[in-house]
C-alpha cells in the first residue's frame, strides 16, 4: 500500500491528475455553458427539440475532444463512473483512483463557477428527476445510460485492440468517436425523461442541489 502512495506523487501519476482535471473542465464548460446558452436563446428549452439535438451534439463533440487530448496521458477518464469501473477491474489503484476522482470534480466545480461568473449571473442548470417519471423509473434509466457509456469506453480502451499503427487501446482506435456518439445518444434519450444524468457524476456534483 505504501508504494502504491509513493506511485500516486510520482511525475506521470502527477501529469494524470493534471489530465484530468483540464479535460473534465473544458468539458463541463462546454456542457453546462451548451445548456445555459440554450436557456438563453430558447426560455421553454425543455419542450424544443432543436435545443436537445444542440446540446446532446456539443456534449457529445466536447466529450470527444476531452477524451482525445488526455488519453495518452491519464485514459481519458473524463468521468468518475469510468474511473470507478477502471479500479473495480483492477486497471488503476484505488490511491490513484481518489485522486483521479478529486481532480475530476475540482475542475467540474472550477468550470461551473467560471460559468457563473462568465453569464452574468445565469443560473447553473440544476439536476432533477422530471415530474413524469418515477424514483424508480429514473434510477432504470441512469443505471442503463451509465452501463452503455461505461460500456463504451472499457471495450474501447481494451489493451487487446491494436490497429493498423499498432497502437493499443482507445488511443489508437475509435474510441473517443464511440464514447462521444454514447454520451451524446444518451444525453438525447434522457432529457425528456431522467434530467439527473448521473452518469455524468462531475456535473451533477458541481451543480447545485
Amino acid at each position: 500500500m505504501a508504494s502504491q502512495f509513493q506511485r500516486c506523487f510520482s511525475g506521470p501519476a502527477l501529469r494524470s491528475y493534471a489530465a484530468e482535471f483540464i479535460s473534465t473542465f473544458l468539458f463541463v464548460f462546454a456542457a453546462v455553458g451548451s445548456t445555459i446558452s440554450a436557456r438563453m436563446l430558447t426560455p421553454d428549452v425543455t419542450s424544443e427539440a432543436s435545443s436537445l439535438v444542440a446540446t446532446a451534439l456539443a456534449q457529445g463533440f466536447a466529450l470527444f475532444a476531452t477524451v482525445y487530448i488526455a488519453a495518452d496521458v491519464s485514459g481519458g477518464h473524463v468521468n468518475p463512473a469510468v474511473t470507478f469501473a477502471m479500479t473495480v477491474c483492477g486497471h488503476i489503484g484505488v490511491p490513484s483512483a481518489i485522486f483521479y476522482c478529486i481532480s475530476q470534480m475540482v475542475g467540474a466545480t472550477l468550470a461551473c463557477l467560471l460559468l457563473r461568473v462568465g453569464s452574468a449571473g445565469q443560473a447553473i442548470p440544476i439536476t432533477r428527476i422530471a415530474t413524469e417519471m418515477t424514483g424508480f423509473g429514473g434510477a432504470v434509466m441512469e443505471v442503463v445510460l451509465t452501463f452503455a457509456l461505461v460500456y463504451t469506453v472499457y471495450v474501447a480502451m481494451d489493451p487487446r485492440v491494436v490497429d493498423s499503427n499498432n497502437k493499443r487501446g482507445h488511443s489508437g482506435s475509435c474510441g473517443p468517436p464511440l464514447a462521444d456518439w454514447a454520451r451524446g445518444l444518451g444525453r438525447a434519450s434522457s432529457r425528456g425523461l431522467a434530467n439527473g444524468r448521473v452518469h455524468e457524476p462531475a456535473p451533477v456534483f458541481a451543480r447545485p442541489p
